[in-house]
């Protein structure tokens, strides 16, 4: 347990919803921090990249409670306008949100408590070599529990 298996959780979470697709990341539209997706040609893409967390003990000897912030960067190809896409990112952003709602526990991801959206930063517009794209972050933070075997 740990980090990346809780990554890996909402990887597989979000893949659940219509439209992101894949059961690798060489030909998925949702990434684990793998940003050759967004010269693939796709319609939409997430990118998932670590966020901060913290860890404390919870209970003795040694169980203790991590919470994971998983950054969710929605990507959307830009149009010519911000109006040419807006219905495009409220529908697509909404989608993300659901489906973590829906699955709290990442699909039974062991150590899992919860996983929930706490927002969104403020969106970005980033210039690729080819494309433009809009881009928000919804931080998103899972609770885990995990018993540590002593070694002393």
């Amino acid at each position: 347990m740990g980090y990346n298996e809780m990554e890996t959780g909402l990887r597989d979470v979000i893949r659940k919803a219509t439209g992101y697709t894949g059961t690798s990341d060489a030909e998925a539209n949702v990434t684990k921090g793998d940003y050759r997706v967004l010269g693939l040609g796709v319609a939409k893409a997430v990118i998932l990249v670590p966020g901060p967390f913290t860890k404390e003990s919870v209970a003795i000897p040694r169980r203790m409670a991590y919470t994971w912030t998983i950054n969710v960067e929605l990507w959307l190809p830009f149009q010519v306008e911000i109006a040419d896409i807006a219905t495009t990112i409220r529908t697509e952003r909404q989608a993300v949100l659901d489906i973590i709602d829906k699955w709290p526990k990442l699909d039974a991801t062991a150590g899992c408590l919860d996983a929930f959206a706490t927002g969104g930063l403020e969106p970005q517009t980033w210039q690729g070599e080819n494309r433009r794209w809009w881009m928000q972050v919804l931080p998103v933070v899972v609770k885990e529990r995990v018993t540590i075997t002593l070694a002393e």
